[in-house]
């Protein structure tokens, strides 16, 4: 499929740029109108649902989510915001919306709108760098601009990431950090690159002193928690909101366990939606998993996740499925894994 057109790209830029000065003057007047405008641009079946719950919440003038709205815009870099945000409403789930629909009406099995790639580079089975910039170089034809890169082990690998964010600048990178220690450098290649999101382990030993690194660069960051049990959700998730506040997360992912139900992800899912449309915290919350299931099905219709685990098995909605061999072939792969249900 042909890149988003850049004439669209250039005005819808301008145009958010021209929002998000104005938030300075105006805050709770101009992200209204700057949810109006990004509207108006995006027009695929999950971006209007989502903005339409935006502007209901942000009728109440006292709603967590302008709190959380202000501390990102005071403390993220304004190019990384419009960047990553167009890379994500428009060139995913607009542009590459709609490429996925189209390819599912003459389908027998689906095309994910995201992927996940665990890595970690201790495993010889693991991605390489190499195979992983393949993957994005095969996705993007098919309307796939949205990628998770869980990373285990070895923070340091960030560097041979490199590349593949700077070649692939309309997509956006979710970055999921092990719980190390950030150093000026690494920091840098996060704060630099404004296509790219990373999120901290808010339970981790590194995630105060990480947090303040890229809050100094004005990195776009967020936090993430694990689960694996529905009890995090009942029994723990205020806790888990009062970590994220205190790293100064704005926004959150909850993650399953790798091994995890899908009907424990589905769970996940209706409880964290309950939080979004009610919320509590000054938070936005999203389930990896089980939104990225929710977010197909508005898309297309149609329900899925998608991930490669570093010991190159397959994880869907679908069910696992055992490690692949030799170089990917992504649509061979979600022919076998992602049949219609």
């Amino acid at each position: 499929m042909k890149s988003p057109s850049s004439l669209t790209r250039a005005i819808i830029d301008a145009t958010v740029e021209r929002g998000l000065r104005e938030i300075d003057e105006d805050p709770q007047r101009s992200i209204r109108k700057l949810i109006d405008l990004g509207r108006q641009f995006s027009n695929g079946r999950f971006v209007g649902e989502i903005y339409n719950i935006f502007q209901d919440l942000l009728r109440n003038e006292d709603s967590p989510y302008y709190y959380a709205i202000e501390h990102v815009m005071h403390y993220t870099n304004r190019a990384a915001l419009k960047h990553f945000g167009i890379n994500m409403g428009y060139n995913s789930f607009t542009v590459g919306g709609k490429e996925i629909r189209k390819r599912e009406q003459s389908l027998d099995y689906q095309t994910p709108w995201a992927i996940s790639i665990v890595l970690d580079p201790a495993k010889p089975a693991s991605f390489s760098a190499a195979e992983l910039s393949d993957i994005v170089e095969q996705g993007t034809p098919l309307g796939i601009y949205s990628y998770n890169i869980p990373l285990l082990h070895n923070i340091y690998y960030l560097k041979e990431l490199l590349p593949i964010f700077r070649k692939y600048k309309n997509c956006c990178f979710l970055v999921c950090l092990p719980d190390e220690e950030l150093d000026e450098e690494l920091s840098d290649i996060l704060s630099e690159n404004t296509n790219v999101m990373a999120f901290l382990d808010v339970y981790g030993d590194y995630v105060d002193a990480n947090a303040i690194q890229l809050r100094r660069r004005k990195a776009w960051y967020g936090g993430y928690g694990i689960y694996d049990n529905y009890s995090f959700f009942t029994d723990h998730f205020p806790e888990f909101c009062r970590k994220c506040i205190s790293a100064e997360c704005s926004f959150v992912l909850t993650v399953a366990r790798r091994g995890s139900s899908v009907e424990l992800i589905e769970q996940a899912m209706k409880k964290v939606k309950e939080e979004r449309l009610s919320p509590a915290y000054p938070l936005f919350i999203f389930d990896l998993y089980g939104d990225s299931m929710q977010i197909k099905k508005l898309l297309s219709e149609n329900k899925c996740f998608f991930e490669i685990k570093e010991d190159r098995s397959i994880l869907t909605s679908n069910g696992n499925f055992s490690p692949f061999e030799g170089t990917p072939d992504l649509e061979k792969i979600f022919q076998e894994t992602l049949a219609m249900q």
